[in-house]
């Protein structure tokens, strides 16, 4: 829907209808997730006034962070502030996720922690393999020469990871908020689904992604694999409000078909569920054939 539809609105509703018909849907196990904090507050605010209480809201970077502290506890909690931005794309790009999929099809060894961490790492380092498998992406927008200075830099800062892991407490040891898709993709790709706790997958039921033309495909794809037996994802967006290009999906067709879902259905709102009748019918006198 396009902006101002009410496509939050919309996607709230049906959370709230789906719980009405299942009681159990107002739980710990459906999650909301959006990019805004302003949002993710707004809908913490309004799912209560649906009768839905229990939902988990969260912004991505958060629930992201979360599971990568739970999960990988021997990762430094430091947040770098100053990535360039070459690398930032690198990490967002759409075709990372077939590129993660290949090192670990080419890279035989054991499911464990310290094995998803070497793929996290190998995957931004391997030059070759980003090259043959992300400039050769129609949604590509790194140079080559781009592509081998994010290369370098992920290299630099692997190098510091070793360090911190080897006792060194000078070095400058962190990570970028797009690790941690990338991290929690590395763990699906090499072990199986997220544990919630030792023999028990994490699962969710249902999910709903606000803002979606944001995410990046693999962060979406982190999502998809969490869902339950029953799986329910709802995504709302509008892939002309797209605010990073680099990251998110151009149209709905490259959005659902990266995602790979069995059987997705494609509402679009004609009708605005946000405002009210008066203001819509106010704008169209108003502004006419722009409204």
């Amino acid at each position: 829907g396009t902006a101002g539809s009410g496509k939050t609105t919309v996607a709230l509703h049906r959370i709230a209808y789906l719980a009405y018909q299942d009681p159990e849907i107002d739980a710990p196990t459906t999650l909301f997730l959006t990019l805004s904090p302003a949002l993710r507050d707004y809908v913490s605010h309004v799912l209560p006034g649906l009768g839905v209480a229990r939902v988990r809201v969260l912004t991505f970077p958060e629930w992201a962070e979360q599971q990568v502290r739970r999960l990988f506890p021997v990762l430094p909690r430091e947040r770098r502030m100053d990535t360039p931005d070459f690398v930032r794309r690198l990490k967002l790009h759409p075709a990372l996720e077939f590129a993660l999929a290949e090192h670990v099809r080419a890279t035989p060894g054991p499911t464990t922690v310290a094995q998803a961490v070497d793929d996290w790492a190998s995957v931004q380092t391997n030059f070759a393999l980003l090259e043959k498998v992300l400039l050769r992406h129609p949604a590509n927008v790194l140079s080559l020469a781009e592509l081998r200075s994010a290369t370098d830099w992920c290299r630099a800062r692997h190098e510091e990871l070793v360090a911190f892991f080897e006792g060194d407490a000078e070095a400058p040891a962190a990570l970028d908020a797009e690790d941690d898709a990338l991290l929690l993709r590395a763990w699906q790709r090499r072990a199986g689904p997220l544990p919630e706790r030792p023999g028990v997958p994490l699962r969710y039921r249902p999910v709903a992604v606000d803002e979606v033309q944001d995410f990046s495909l693999l962060e979406l794809r982190v999502i998809r694999d969490c869902l339950s037996e029953s799986p329910s994802m709802t995504l709302a967006g509008d892939t002309q409000q797209q605010t990073t290009e680099h990251s998110g999906s151009a149209s709905w067709a490259d959005l659902l078909g990266g995602l790979d879902v069995p059987t997705p259905e494609l509402r679009t709102l004609r009708v605005a569920y946000r405002s009210t009748r008066e203001i819509v019918e106010f704008s169209r006198a108003l502004l006419g054939p722009l409204a």
